[in-house]
């Protein structure tokens, strides 16, 4: 069964495997040892959205 979160999941583990992770660490403001979580992704998302 896919649900928006699972399809964000997805993407985050896909986006992780392939990406900077410095800079991925930067732009969501995660720590060194830190993974996004689907959470993280939809805050960010919202404050870029609002600001």
């Amino acid at each position: 069964m896919h649900t928006i979160k699972s399809d964000i999941n997805t993407a985050i583990e896909n986006m992780w495997r392939f990406t900077d992770k410095n800079k991925t660490r930067k732009i969501l403001r995660i720590g060194e040892y830190d993974k996004p979580s689907c959470k993280g992704i939809v805050t960010m998302i919202k404050y870029y959205i609002i600001c």
